[in-house]
């Protein structure tokens, strides 16, 4: 055994200690069929339908120290075939987590799948189903992760759990600083919204949670986690685009807000290419929100800020790549569009992101910075979080 399996599994009890000076291996192995060798742990003549139970090292390995260890007066009134199942889904769990906790996802991802066969209680199964995504996604396997991340909401939703519920855990753990869980917890309360929200509600919650998840990477990204542009651009984004696929199929009574989500989710997927210095992939995805909002939005696509966010975003990139000319004229474009927009909360947010974009204008114009920022800090947070 490992020292990641016997992490968290030191628990060597009084239990033990009273099997070991109540009986001896010669005594209960005098039949020969068992080696003394093979007789690791006993219980102290535990007892069912009058036949004497040798447990072994295969039926349960060993005890985390977390476990309450039963007397043998309870152990004698419970079926002792479900006792074994349970120490055997503690002893998996805690070298599942110890697995993790050292990175080990190859190896983890295995236990996890052995307690699923084990079928242990809802909450158990649902929490080692979010560790067990999270190990897919961090060996590559983002297919499997996909499929868990449906499992795991159907699961949620048998539980009754709210998709607001879910997303508190998901914060909890952006918190934590634990990104991947997090991505795959509002994952999880996106598809769960999409089983039980009516429309306008799903719109809005789905909308949150492509921006939670934005976070993450970017919280990711300022903690330079090596693994974080990896799963952004093979993970994170082609979820994105399936949950647009998913929406762009409803019919809402006003359609702008449908569209209006989806160019807002065009906007964070080209954030988080963003992140990751795919600038040229970034202009596509932004090129091609402006471009739906002015065709599907009958002119009015200057009402919104997020038009003139696409746009300054756009602008920050193209100076990024050296195309100046283009990224001067699509700063000014952006200050017209936010001058316009009539959804701001506050009057200050809407001066103050009018005067961050003419100051990067500035700045671009006379080939001088006063601090070097990424491409990301330089768009400024301006879009509300919801």
């Amino acid at each position: 055994m490992s020292s990641y399996q016997s992490k968290g599994l030191e628990c060597q009890t009084s239990f033990d200690e009273e099997i070991a000076h109540s009986t001896t291996p010669t005594e209960q192995c005098q039949d020969e069929k068992i080696k003394p060798e093979e007789v690791v742990r006993y219980t102290n003549t535990m007892k069912l339908q009058d036949e004497v139970i040798v447990l072994k090292v295969d039926d349960y390995e060993e005890i985390p120290n977390c476990t309450t260890i039963p007397k043998e007066a309870d152990v004698e009134q419970t079926d002792v075939r479900d006792f074994i199942k349970e120490m055997k889904i503690l002893n998996l769990q805690g070298c599942a987590l110890a697995l993790v906790e050292h990175n080990e996802y190859t190896e983890a991802s295995k236990y996890f799948r052995k307690l699923e066969n084990l079928k242990p209680n809802q909450s158990a199964e649902i929490y080692n189903m979010i560790l067990l995504t999270e190990c897919n996604i961090m060996c590559g396997d983002y297919y499997l992760a996909c499929s868990n991340i449906k499992t795991i909401a159907e699961l949620l939703n048998s539980q009754h759990l709210s998709a607001s519920e879910v997303e508190k855990f998901g914060v909890t753990c952006n918190h934590e600083k634990q990104y991947v869980r997090a991505v795959v917890v509002h994952s999880a309360a996106a598809k769960l919204c999409q089983m039980t929200a009516n429309v306008s509600d799903l719109v809005a919650f789905m909308t949150s949670q492509v921006n939670q998840i934005t976070d993450i990477v970017e919280a990711g990204v300022v903690e330079r986690c090596g693994y974080i542009h990896r799963i952004t651009l093979h993970h994170i984004i082609p979820y994105f685009q399936e949950l647009i696929h998913d929406l762009t199929k409803i019919t809402a009574e006003n359609q702008n807000e449908i569209v209006l989500w989806h160019s807002e989710c065009l906007f964070y997927v080209g954030l988080c290419y963003t992140h990751c210095e795919s600038y040229n992939e970034s202009i596509a995805v932004l090129e091609s929100a402006l471009c739906l909002m002015n065709t599907e939005m009958n002119n009015k696509c200057e009402n919104f800020r997020l038009y003139g966010g696409c746009i300054k975003l756009l602008a920050t990139l193209y100076a990024e790549i050296g195309k100046k000319e283009v990224a001067i004229e699509k700063f000014n474009a952006a200050i017209h569009a936010f001058q316009k927009a009539t959804d701001w909360k506050k009057c200050d947010e809407k001066n103050k992101t009018i005067a961050d974009t003419r100051e990067s204008l500035w700045e671009l114009e006379n080939n001088t910075t006063k601090k070097k920022l990424s491409v990301a800090q330089k768009i400024g947070k301006w879009l509300n979080k919801k």
